[in-house]
């Protein structure tokens, strides 16, 4: 059995802990984001909490979980919500083989520290919220620049909001076109919550203004050449799937969002992420943002789960840049692939989880 190590603090003792563990901090640290001056009622505290001893030395037993806290070079992070509640999941990768993974939960004011990580009980909860449907009721899937996403998902809120209305006053619903102006203003004007898609994906984007409306405009016109964007009457709309996609997105349930980052041998610092908002069962609005574009499409929630315990548990194998394009002649060599026992997808021979569902391989 492996023992497990285990310590819980106040998220504002994070500080005091930064300065008991001794040594440099990788820039990828959670124990080197603020590096404040700590006083000595601080450290009281953490001593109070168990974490150091009179001398203010961190315990033994929380040495190697600390240290490899603070000297990570491979870090994924979860923000999921439960119910009405949004948690955070933090899973530390160490820098030699043989040492165990550290995960951090932030749940409200509290950090629960732990190693090996508690990757399965978050998995588990999330399993129960999400589910494992193979379904989708959307083929949506396109590579969108900033300016054209920007543009699609303030259209997809003004659709939502005409569908819920319509839906709320009992009357006929149509398809409403819709100016610049309006578009622009929703663009602009998004509400800080998970039903506001525009918010969501601008909070991801960390854009260092806001859009304009000329961007809006430029990202119009680039997605009605590709049809997913009707101009009609001097107004957009979108396409009818688009708009029928819209429509199962009216109320979002459940949000997930996850960052990797990883230091390579020179000190770059890599990064891949994606975010997912769920509605019902069968209906993932999925995004990740690259350096010049983003891809926005429609999965269902087994895919979502896999993806999940793919970047928590195998940071090695994330692709951090847009994956190559490969030869479709090509095929797997037999003695390095095998098959899911749940959804008989295919895996790598040294895969940990199953990318398409998240179950365990047994390896």
């Amino acid at each position: 059995m492996i023992n497990k190590t285990s310590l819980t603090i106040d998220e504002d003792l994070l500080d005091a802990l930064a300065q008991a563990v001794p040594g440099e901090k990788t820039r990828l640290s959670l124990l080197s984001i603020n590096q404040n001056e700590v006083g000595t009622d601080t450290m009281s505290r953490l001593r109070t909490a168990g974490v150091t001893t009179d001398s203010g030395r961190v315990k033994p037993e929380y040495i190697q979980m600390l240290d490899t806290l603070a000297k990570t070079r491979n870090v994924a992070s979860l923000k999921y919500t439960a119910g009405s509640r949004l948690y955070e999941f933090i899973t530390t990768f160490p820098e030699a083989s043989g040492k165990q993974s550290v995960s951090v939960l932030r749940n409200a004011n509290k950090l629960v520290i732990e190693s090996p990580s508690a990757f399965e009980d978050t998995f588990t909860l999330m399993d129960q919220n999400i589910g494992h449907s193979k379904l989708a009721s959307s083929n949506f899937s396109e590579r969108l620049t900033v300016e054209e996403a920007l543009a699609v998902f303030a259209l997809m809120d003004l659709a939502r909001s005409s569908i819920l209305r319509a839906i709320a006053d009992e009357t006929y619903l149509k398809t409403l076109a819709f100016d610049i102006s309006t578009i622009s203003k929703k663009a602009l004007n998004q509400k800080e919550t998970i039903q506001s898609l525009t918010y969501v994906l601008q909070s991801k984007l960390k854009l260092s203004v806001p859009p304009t409306t000329a961007q809006i405009e430029a990202g119009l016109k680039s997605l009605v050449n590709k049809k997913l964007v009707v101009k009609e009457n001097g107004g957009y709309h979108l396409n009818d799937a688009l708009n029928h996609f819209a429509g199962r997105l009216s109320i979002i349930d459940n949000l997930v969002s996850v960052d990797a980052g990883r230091l390579t041998d020179d000190n770059r610092l890599l990064n891949a992420n994606f975010t997912a908002l769920q509605a019902g069962v069968n209906d993932i609005l999925y995004f990740e943002n690259h350096i010049e574009e983003i891809v926005v499409k429609s999965i269902p929630a087994m895919a979502l789960i896999g993806l999940v315990a793919k970047f928590l548990n195998e940071p090695d194998s994330i692709r951090l840049a847009p994956p190559p394009r490969t030869d479709p002649k090509t095929t797997d060599s037999p003695t390095t692939k095998k098959y899911c026992r749940q959804c008989g997808g295919t895996l790598d021979i040294n895969m940990k989880y199953c990318e398409s569902c998240g179950t365990k391989t047994g390896n």
